[in-house]
């Protein structure tokens, strides 16, 4: 809005905020895009908010919000689901093995 000076200082005060929280790094020209910037005035901003870049990426200050999480992968599998293919990889070889309703029922050693 060209009547108000500055307007859009706290507009691209408020978008930064959002963006560093959602990022770890963004490319120099997404950013240039997301806050309406030219390139000198980029490069300006780049140095008052004491960025690094590199190879034409922004690295961004860590937050709480922009850092991976650990993702735990629980499965819900029986002990009859995964027996006959556990018992497929430890049996030894010339040995005879029957499998009765998922499991080892018998072990007969081959003459």
């Amino acid at each position: 809005v060209p009547a108000v000076k500055d307007f859009d200082k706290p507009i691209r005060r408020f978008m930064f905020g959002v963006i560093k929280r959602t990022y770890i790094a963004v490319a120099r020209e997404e950013l240039m895009g997301l806050l309406n910037l030219k390139d000198e005035e980029l490069t300006a901003f780049i140095s008052d908010e004491q960025l690094i870049e590199a190879d034409g990426l922004i690295k961004l200050p860590p937050t709480k919000e922009n850092q991976p999480k650990p993702v735990k992968v629980t499965e819900a599998i029986s002990f009859r689901e995964i027996a006959p293919t556990l018992f497929k990889v430890i049996d030894l070889p010339g040995r005879k093995v029957n499998y009765q309703n998922g499991c080892r029922a018998t072990d007969h050693r081959v003459a």
